[in-house]
């Protein structure tokens, strides 16, 4: 009577620099978003946007799809270290976490403040344990009724 519903896969699409802007299949815990080509790339497409906002100024980015927020977060890294990384999200993948508490461990990103879903409690316990094992003064959490996605940083040069 009715005819199954056809799936394509999706197919990898590079930009030029050979960015990978489909999902590449990451086994758990070996994130390879810190790798030196990944953060030049990125901060090259940040700079293709309009460059890295200046102390006092600030971008906002309006997309049609999902868009990788942590390669914004590397892109500022490859150049400069992070005081203060303020993010509010819906929610939050394990693996962008882990590269987050290494980045924090090595103090590549100073202070870490965290504003997630509630939701996130009942979605993903795994991931909302780590947030909540890795509180300290320098590592703060909050939850609330929020569907965001907006990322703030102080870095040493503003």
């Amino acid at each position: 009577m009715f005819k199954p519903e056809r799936f394509e896969k999706k197919k990898r699409n590079f930009l030029d620099g050979g960015i990978i802007t489909a999902p590449d299949n990451l086994r758990s815990n070996t994130v390879t978003a810190t790798t030196a080509d990944r953060i030049k790339q990125s901060l090259q497409t940040v700079e293709r946007i309009s460059g890295i906002p200046t102390q006092g100024e600030q971008h906002r980015i309006v997309t049609i799809k999902a868009i990788v927020t942590f390669d914004f977060i590397l892109a500022v890294l490859a150049t400069q270290k992070i005081i203060n990384l303020y993010i509010a999200v819906y929610r939050i993948g394990k693996k962008t976490l882990t590269e987050l508490i290494a980045l924090h461990k090595s103090r590549d990103i100073q202070n870490l403040f965290f504003l997630i879903n509630i939701g996130m409690q009942q979605l993903t316990p795994g991931v909302y344990e780590m947030l909540d094992v890795n509180k300290s003064a320098n590592w703060r959490v909050v939850t609330a009724h929020t569907h965001t996605k907006i990322i703030l940083m102080e870095t040493t040069q503003g």
